[in-house]
């Protein structure tokens, strides 16, 4: 009982910081990387770029799960977890910077700048 009662209090804050994304046919994502670094070859993995792309959605399996083809050469990928999928974003579309939460007056670091001179 204790057991079912703490997994609810977890997933009560969990699900507060989560959203629920969903994507369409022909929306373009970024492909998340998993390279490994290979000292032998001279390749260090976090130095590689973390994701591919641009990749469009051509077959959707279920709301969790899709197909892709990257669009410079229709290459396929199968069964792709939306967890390995980010949103792809031109340069024409704005992007929200997720410090701001609409506060002008926010540092790239969080941190609130100083509007007016202090005496």
């Amino acid at each position: 009982m204790k057991c079912i009662n703490n997994r609810k209090f977890i997933s009560k804050y969990y699900n507060q910081r989560t959203k629920e994304r969903e994507y369409q046919l022909n929306d373009k994502v970024w492909l998340k990387t998993h390279y490994l670094s290979d000292s032998s070859k001279g390749f260090n993995a976090s130095l590689a770029p973390k994701r591919e792309g641009p990749f469009s959605i051509v077959y959707k399996h279920n709301s969790h799960v899709y197909d892709l083809a990257r669009d410079s050469n229709d290459q396929k990928v199968y069964r792709v977890h939306i967890n390995e999928l980010s949103n792809y974003f031109t340069d024409e579309q704005p992007r929200e910077d997720p410090l701001s939460h609409g506060d002008k007056h926010l540092a790239s670091n969080g941190v609130r700048l100083q509007t007016e001179p202090t005496q």
